[in-house]
């Protein structure tokens, strides 16, 4: 063979001409999210089986799923020194980037929402503009607001998050590896046990322990702690004092002073550690006083229309309200026939019927909250826990 046999044979193409975009507004370039994984060990079809959790996992063992759910989505890694101001963005194959000095990043939309809050671009007005026009927009904005010493979270090559290199790496394996340590200083450790665990834009941990009672309606109650983080710029590290309901997997939350631990991702994380440690007890005494007013909050009978009046006051949705009416009419049946199930034709019968109690009320509020997004599911079990005192009071 010569050496003309090594070079492969010249072809002549016509090329076609490039398909039009089909990418019409800005907001559809942005990736989405991390999509929310869950995990409970209580299944509400199964109601001998949720007596109590000593089968639930360890706090190890939740700790070491919770973080390969997480490595699904991509490895975690920072970019630090990213300068907003030298940097632009652009759209490449339908996805929108971020071109910096230090590398190009498809960006995520927690991301992309956070960069226009800092180059004081809105979000929600540029996103539905084709993306030629918010592109121009957006990039002024960067070059005239852009700040330095930004960082980039980001999972595999895609920034998930933009914060300030001041902010600290406390990412959930940090996190997880403090309330492991504060467990374990406090002697809660080998008794700990975590039935409730989820992760997406945050991370959540719902921790009981070995005390445990029936409930006034014949349901199991524990003393727990839940423990929330997250990543993303999006929430602080957090402990509160629960009332957990193993039946249902819901929780009641301390979020007031006395009853929860808050830190932003900023400071000494030994310091973080030492507070978190001696903030232990108080945190469990506010869940145990969850658990204690239930069997007050039994005692206590809501009409359906108070039950209403009460959480539009407290500014819930209609949709909200009724569904929250729907779950506590499910509260009724289950205590009354001692089936963790109802279909929902015979939750709307009971809704018209039921003799309610508050307890049916933040029961049925805690429920809602399982099917909205982190934030908001969090909110209602803070707003159940805080309904509950102030009926109690």
């Amino acid at each position: 063979m010569n050496f003309m046999d090594y070079i492969a044979p010249t072809t002549t193409t016509v090329q076609a001409p490039p398909a039009p975009s089909t990418l019409k507004t800005l907001g559809e370039a942005a990736a989405p999210d991390i999509q929310k994984v869950d995990f409970s060990h209580a299944d509400r079809s199964l109601y001998c089986g949720m007596r109590d959790n000593t089968n639930a996992p360890t706090f190890a063992e939740a700790g070491k799923a919770l973080l390969a759910a997480q490595e699904a989505d991509g490895t975690r890694s920072d970019v630090s020194g990213v300068d907003l101001s030298r940097s632009s963005i652009a759209v490449d194959t339908g996805r929108l980037v971020l071109n910096t000095e230090r590398g190009t990043f498809p960006l995520r939309l927690q991301a992309a929402k956070q960069i226009c809050q800092q180059v004081k671009a809105p979000w929600a007005y540029l996103k539905t503009l084709p993306a030629e026009k918010a592109l121009g927009a957006l990039n002024w904005s960067l070059g005239t607001h852009g700040k330095a010493d930004r960082t980039l979270r980001l999972a595999g090559d895609e920034a998930r998050a933009l914060v300030s290199d001041r902010y600290g790496a406390m990412d959930d394996r940090t996190w997880l590896r403090m309330v492991f340590q504060a467990l374990r200083e406090a002697d809660l450790l080998d008794e700990a046990r975590v039935p409730v665990w989820s992760t997406g834009k945050v991370t959540k941990m719902e921790v009981n322990f070995g005390d445990q009672a029936t409930g006034p309606d014949g349901f199991m109650l524990r003393t727990g702690l839940g423990f929330r983080n997250g990543e993303l710029g999006n929430a602080p590290a957090s402990g509160h004092g629960i009332g957990f309901r193993i039946v249902c997997a819901n929780s009641l939350t301390r979020s007031s002073k006395a009853g929860a631990w808050k830190r932003r991702h900023v400071g000494d994380p030994k310091a973080q550690l030492a507070d978190l440690v001696e903030a232990i007890p108080g945190l469990l005494n506010a869940g145990k006083a969850l658990v204690e007013g239930s069997y007050h909050a039994m005692g206590i009978e809501l009409s359906r229309e108070a039950i209403e009046a009460r959480l539009k006051r407290m500014k819930l949705t209609k949709a909200e309200i009724a569904r929250c009416v729907e779950e506590a009419a499910h509260e009724v049946h289950m205590r009354q026939t001692h089936a963790a199930y109802v279909d929902r034709a015979s939750a709307e019968v009971y809704a018209e019927i039921a003799d309610f109690t508050a307890w049916d009320m933040v029961n049925g509020l805690t429920a809602v909250g399982r099917d909205c997004n982190e934030q908001r599911g969090h909110e209602l079990e803070v707003l159940g826990a805080s309904i509950l005192e102030d009926i109690l009071a």
